[in-house]
């Protein structure tokens, strides 16, 4: 009883939650026509919890206390078969992973979905893993989501995997796979009567810089 706690932050000082990691993406079963979503991104945490009521928490000039941001989502799987009446030839695009969200540790990124088919060699794409996030500095530091790829080539592109979203971070706007984190849905031939496409990840939420225990009293000064 009567203990007082307080958390002062200098102004080389910094308190930062960890960077989600990036959702894989989306998978492909060539042999039963089935692609698969992408895997959502993982949640950031948050920078400083407070647990002791009247905590009074004070950061100095060039002190920080940033929050960790949410990894991006896996860019959804893509399939599509050959004209009818043709041998069958599966194509399959899986998705990209998504990127880390900025943290520290940053998120890592997420890994490219794998692909099952008879036919590997002539009519595989897989997408590309998603970069890593870096330590959140007043920028766009979350990590970028991995490119889906044609099949099977780019001026004939069937069945291309989403790309994953983009690791979130300070400078995160707006909607879509390169602004909010969310994985891009499959592309490729949409129209094509045999395409079977998939949808990409959810973004991971960011965490708060600062969360308490409900009903505490914190007091923040900010210099």
């Amino acid at each position: 009883a009567g203990t007082k706690v307080s958390v002062q932050v200098g102004s080389s000082g910094r308190i930062y939650g960890a960077g989600g990691d990036g959702g894989a993406g989306g998978d492909v079963d060539g042999f039963n026509r089935n692609p698969s979503d992408g895997s959502a991104g993982e949640n950031g945490t948050s920078a400083l919890g407070v647990q002791y009521n009247n905590t009074a928490v004070k950061v100095r000039t060039g002190g920080k206390i940033v929050s960790g941001f949410g990894g991006g989502g896996g860019g959804g799987g893509a399939f599509e078969d050959s004209t009818p009446g043709e041998e069958y030839r599966p194509r399959c695009g899986s998705g990209g992973g998504g990127g880390g969200g900025a943290g520290s540790p940053a998120g890592v990124g997420g890994a490219t979905g794998t692909i099952t088919t008879p036919d590997y060699g002539e009519h595989a794409s897989p997408g590309n893993a998603g970069s890593a996030g870096s330590v959140p500095n007043s920028g766009e530091q979350g990590g970028a989501g991995g490119s889906g790829n044609c099949n099977p080539s780019p001026s004939d592109c069937e069945a291309k995997g989403g790309t994953g979203g983009r690791g979130r971070d300070e400078e995160t706007t707006g909607t879509g796979f390169d602004n909010d984190g969310t994985g891009q849905v499959s592309q490729g031939n949409t129209g094509s009567a045999s395409y079977e496409g998939s949808v990409g990840g959810a973004k991971g939420t960011d965490g708060a810089a600062i969360r308490r225990t409900g009903g505490l009293t914190v007091t923040i000064t900010n210099d």
